[in-house]
């Protein structure tokens, strides 16, 4: 079974340091996915475990398979940028999740890993992966960046899901580092790997730059003009969430 560094709440996002004084330091979890998924969902309190059922009762209990061996997407053996195993194990997990109860609740974009699935031995070794849920917006943006990473590995387009993915995981529990880690495993960005014999820069590297895309470098990394709308809307929403009152 999985433990995160830092686990926090599911519903609110607080870690067990955040809580109240006097209140126990100790985080709930949902005894059903411990017992049937082996599978550590965190609560702050007993109020946030009952407000947040309604969203969690979906995959409450499931098991979210990861089967490497499973179907893969398919790779252009003729392109420059060869998916590693790490990402062909991400979509391949992801098209193993068991579908949802709820038709209003959506897939998980992203599975975090608390630790590298690249050299398991078998299906009982992989480590259980934290699904990550994306609020529409992103999640249109997140899925168009994703699909440019997995045909070209173009390191904007995985520096800006990693933007869009942070701020997810932490509230999950996750650790920046990890997801660093796991996002250079996946694209072929740890700063060794080279892709059409040229050496690539690490993603913590890339992550560091202070110098801001030209246009033509955003657009490219979101798959085209096309997909510029889906970049306004998640512009937009960022916006009004940072205008809604806390």
């Amino acid at each position: 079974m999985s433990q995160l560094d830092s686990p926090a709440c599911t519903a609110c996002g607080k870690t067990s340091d955040q809580l109240p004084a006097g209140a126990a330091k100790r985080m709930l979890v949902c005894s059903r996915c411990q017992s049937d998924a082996a599978r550590l969902v965190h609560y702050c309190s007993r109020d946030c475990q009952v407000s947040h059922f309604r969203e969690h009762k979906p995959i409450c209990g499931l098991k979210l398979r990861v089967l490497p061996e499973s179907r893969s997407p398919v790779v252009d053996p003729s392109a420059p940028f060869q998916p590693p195993p790490a990402l062909l194990f991400q979509l391949a997990a992801l098209t193993t999740l068991p579908p949802s109860a709820s038709p209003t609740t959506p897939p998980p974009s992203f599975l975090y890993f608390p630790f590298s699935p690249v050299g398991a031995s078998s299906s009982s070794d992989v480590p259980m992966p934290v699904p990550i849920s994306l609020p529409e917006a992103t999640r249109n943006l997140f899925n168009a960046l994703s699909v440019v990473a997995f045909r070209s590995g173009n390191p904007l387009s995985v520096n800006l899901m990693f933007s869009l993915l942070i701020t997810e995981v932490e509230a999950l529990g996750g650790v920046e580092a990890r997801l660093i880690e796991q996002l250079s495993e996946e694209y072929r960005l740890d700063g060794v790997q080279e892709v059409g014999g040229v050496k690539r820069k690490a993603l913590k590297d890339i992550l560091e730059e202070e110098d801001e895309p030209t246009p033509q470098e955003l657009v490219e990394a979101i798959g085209g003009e096309g997909n510029m709308g889906m970049l306004l809307e998640w512009q937009m929403s960022e916006a009004a969430k940072s205008q809604a009152p806390q």
